[in-house]
This record gives structure tokens, C-alpha cells and sequence, in this order.
């Protein structure tokens, strides 16, 4: 497991990661004028408002505060008791105050950079599978959530990018710009649906000049070769699978038995009970989805129809992360 934290984030606001077993909130925190910090009290009246005329209610008060460091408070009148995401006029901070709260690795750098700098909390969002609206697939083993900080500096809604490109294969960083329309800041890379997020490995991206605070402040990886290249960093955080028999020459209408099993990056044999899915471009599979017993599963596959030269593959991955490895097969 891995954090891995990088200072390459665009949009210039200090974020505010919240990481818990269940789930993830991230917020923004927008640079404002030192008049701005000292113009307004809290809570703000909103009570003559006519936009203040809506069913969203906080449990906590008409005029509920996102505190730092907390989650935000729950709601009613929607369809669940957490807004997925919101934008605010929140409240604000000056810079130092966010020291205590930058991980200890990095809190150096932030010591001068955030003396005379001011900051209005504006937006929050939520990766919160108990959501609903959030179908069973998108919360399938091997999920990549993600989120964004867009143009106006607000979080962009998360979502489980491997779902909404199952087709497409696009990388979630290319996603994210395509659905949300934002720079991305945050990769979540859930190897089964049980993992806790604090199990998970994650890439983070922030602004050099604003920083991050979290309630997590140990165990972040620093970028120190300046190498911002994080691509690669999805396939070390998820199952891969080694055949260990099965593929390679077949006769026409033969079958075959493929037995293999789920690794860790390592190679170490991950033993656990999921469902495993299959693909071919060509031959019979009697059955696409697999039950791995402590991590070890086989299949059968035909060479149906096919004749002399013929070439196929099958390939082993997850419902939405598919492709992980092949077999593949040459009739003779």
C-alpha cells in the first residue's frame, strides 16, 4: 500500500483531505484578500433569503458551518443524508493555521509560504459508497475513484473512473477531464470492495504554493526525483494474475484448462475468494466469470470452430478493470 503525494496541482487552493475507513471527503480552501477574512462573521443570516427556500436542510441548523478538520454535517430533504457535493461560503482561516495539519514530511516547506496568506473554505465533495445513486458495478472490485479541483476551484464530483471507461480503457487522469471537466487531484485505487480507504493506496496531487492538511499525517511519498510522470502508479496498486498452466498450441474443437492465480505486486499469492471475469476474441467459453478460492481458479476454454493457424487469447481481469493478463493460443 502506497500514498504517493505530489505538488503538481494546477489550481492554486489549499486542500483539505479527510480519509476514513468508509470514506473520503475532500475540500477546497480558496486564496481571499486579508479584507475578505476580516469582512464577515459567522453564522451568516441567510434567513430573508429567497434562495434560502429549499427542502436540503443540515442537521445541524439553517445556517450549519462545515467545521476544518471534520466532515460535513449530515442533511435531510434529498434523497440521502450526505450532499455529494457542495459549494460554499464557508469558513476561513489564515494560512498558518493549517500547519498543525500538513503532513510532518512536507510541513517545512509551508512554514513561510502561508504567513500572510488568507483562505475561504468554497466546496467539498464525498466518495461515499453508501450513496444510493452509486450502482453496484461502479463499486465493483477493482474501483479507481477520483476527483478533481475544476476551473472555479470547487471539487469535482468522485466517481469510479474504471466503470465510466470500461470501453474505452482511458486512463482515469484522461477521464476525469472528460467527465468533470477538471485537473485531477486524487486517485483512490481500491483493489475489492471490502478494502477500508485507509487501506488503499492512493496518488495525490496539490498546489506548490497552498499545500494539503489531512487527518492522516504519516506515510506520504514524496515526489524527490521531480519526476510528475504517475501514470504507472495503478497497476502497482491492484491484483495482478501469473498463469501457471493452460495456453499456447491447440487443436481445432480441443479444449483446455487454464489454472491460475491472483499475485500482489510482489508475486506473492493474495488469498482471497472474488469473482474473476473473463474475455476471448475467439474459440468457447462454457463460463466468463470465475470463483477464485484463496486466490486459485481455473477455467475451460474450446477451440470451437476454429481451424489450423488460427490465434485467440483469452483475458483475465475484474468486471470494470479488465485485460489484467492473457492466455494466449495457436491451433494446430
Amino acid at each position: 500500500m502506497f500514498r504517493k503525494i505530489y505538488d503538481s496541482l494546477s489550481m492554486p487552493v489549499h486542500l483539505e483531505l479527510l480519509i476514513h475507513d468508509d470514506y473520503v471527503c475532500l475540500k477546497t480552501w480558496k486564496v481571499i484578500s486579508e479584507d475578505d477574512f476580516n469582512m464577515v462573521t459567522y453564522p451568516v443570516d441567510m434567513s430573508d433569503n429567497i434562495m434560502s427556500e429549499k427542502s436540503l436542510t443540515y442537521q445541524s441548523g439553517d445556517n450549519a458551518i462545515v467545521e476544518y478538520m471534520e466532515v460535513p454535517p449530515d442533511v435531510s430533504g434529498i434523497y440521502h443524508n450526505r450532499l455529494p457535493a457542495g459549494t460554499l461560503f464557508g469558513l476561513t482561516k489564515e494560512g498558518t493555521e493549517f500547519l498543525p495539519n500538513i503532513p510532518a514530511n512536507i510541513r517545512d516547506n509551508y512554514t513561510e509560504k502561508l504567513k500572510g496568506k488568507y483562505f475561504r473554505n468554497i466546496s467539498y465533495a464525498w466518495i461515499d459508497p453508501t450513496d444510493p445513486s452509486i450502482s453496484s458495478r461502479e463499486k465493483a472490485n477493482a474501483a479507481c475513484w477520483v476527483m478533481g479541483v475544476n476551473q472555479y476551484h470547487n471539487a469535482s464530483n468522485p466517481f469510479n473512473s474504471f466503470a465510466n471507461t470500461y470501453a474505452t480503457k482511458a486512463h482515469p487522469l484522461r477521464a476525469i477531464r472528460q467527465y468533470a471537466a477538471s485537473p485531477a487531484s486524487l486517485f483512490i485505487y481500491q483493489a475489492f470492495e471490502d478494502d477500508k480507504f485507509t487501506d488503499c493506496s492512493m496518488t495525490f496531487k496539490y498546489n506548490r504554493g497552498c499545500g494539503f492538511s489531512t487527518n492522516i499525517l504519516d506515510g506520504w511519498e514524496t515526489n524527490d526525483d521531480n519526476n510528475f510522470n504517475y501514470v504507472g502508479q495503478m497497476s502497482e496498486a491492484y491484483p495482478q494474475f501469473t498463469v501457471t498452466s493452460g495456453g499456447g498450441d491447440i487443436d481445432a474443437d480441443a479444449t483446455d484448462t487454464v489454472d491460475f492465480k491472483m499475485v500482489d505486486n510482489s508475486g506473492a499469492t493474495m488469498s482471497r475468494d472474488c469473482v474473476i471475469y473473463l474475455e476471448n476474441t475467439g474459440g468457447y467459453l462454457p463460463k466468463k466469470r470465475v470463483n477464485l478460492k484463496d486466490g486459485v481458479g481455473s477455467f475451460k476454454v474450446t477451440a470451437l470452430g476454429l481451424e489450423a493457424d488460427d490465434t485467440f487469447k483469452v483475458k483475465i481481469g475484474f468486471q470494470n478493470y479488465t485485460g489484467i493478463e492473457e492466455v494466449t493460443y495457436k491451433v494446430v
